[in-house]
């Protein structure tokens, strides 16, 4: 069995397809990447995108440089893993422990778009968040700079820049 990486695997899924949609599927080469790269495509998209916990250390850490990782480090060193469609078996060829903490990414991101919070329950707003999970877009920010400035006269005050944005925008900003 060929191995190979996710990158060679797109590229001749995309090679193959191309070469289909240009009329060329009965020239030898598009045969050949049609075999690998549909076969391979379509055993792969079985699988979902998962995440995994894996236990490295530092003779072990080089087996993972080829998985993506989400820079997530866990307390005890252990790092997080994004799974691509055929990566869990070279995750467990690898021999190192691991656990997969969500078995199909793609669902559980559907799932938390249902619920009311727009987020997971353990996951804290990231930076520019607002409390249901979506990003604050220009008007939220002037809003809020106003409201600073009107709460906070004595040391704050919205000032209009004399410069438009690209946009044609006015620019605010704040003097403390």
């Amino acid at each position: 069995m060929h191995s190979s990486s996710r990158r060679h695997f797109l590229r001749t899924s995309g090679l193959a397809a191309g070469a289909m949609s240009v009329g060329l599927a009965t020239a030898p080469a598009a045969v050949a990447l049609d075999a690998i790269g549909t076969t391979r495509a379509t055993e792969a998209l079985a699988e979902p995108l998962m995440l995994a916990r894996v236990w490295v250390d530092r003779t072990t850490s080089h087996l993972i440089g080829d998985f993506d990782d989400t820079h997530n480090v866990f307390d005890d060193g252990s790092v997080e893993l994004l799974l691509w469609p055929g990566d869990l078996g070279r995750l467990v060829l690898t021999g190192l422990r691991h656990e997969i903490t969500v078995n199909d990414l793609a669902a559980r991101d559907a799932e938390i778009l249902r619920n009311d919070t727009g987020r997971p329950v353990d996951l804290a707003p990231q930076p520019g968040e607002t409390k249901n999970g979506q990003y604050r877009n220009l008007a939220i920010f002037n809003d809020e700079m106003k409201m600073l400035a009107e709460e906070n006269p004595d040391i704050c005050k919205l000032l209009e820049l004399p410069m438009k944005s690209v946009q044609g925008r006015t620019i605010y900003g704040l003097e403390i």
